[in-house]
């Protein structure tokens, strides 16, 4: 009574081409997980190179501008030196000129 019966060969057939399409459906998704990763990872690399190129350019720029800030006040401070040089020798004119 426990006699199995024996498969046909076409069902052993279309057991194993299911098996070999579920296979090949379960390596396609976990390729398909890699791609999507992989795109992942590159957009992620280029959204960080971006934020530093912004970063580095911000800095330049704010490095640039307190530069140009000090030397204007370098100007501002060197016109007021040559301004108090200018008095003094004018007052030193006018002293020794009234003797």
């Amino acid at each position: 009574m426990n006699e199995q019966k024996e498969k046909s060969p076409l069902v052993e057939f279309k057991e194993e081409s299911v098996q070999l399409r579920n296979e090949l459906e379960s390596e396609k998704d976990e390729h398909k997980k890699r791609i999507l990763q992989i795109k992942l990872n590159s957009a992620n690399f280029w959204v960080r190179l971006m934020e530093g190129l912004i970063f580095v350019l911000l800095i330049t720029l704010l490095l640039g501008g307190c530069a140009k800030m000090l030397e204007g006040s370098g100007r501002i401070i060197e016109g007021v030196g040559d301004g108090i040089v200018y008095a003094g020798e004018h007052l030193q004119e006018s002293s020794s000129s009234k003797d």
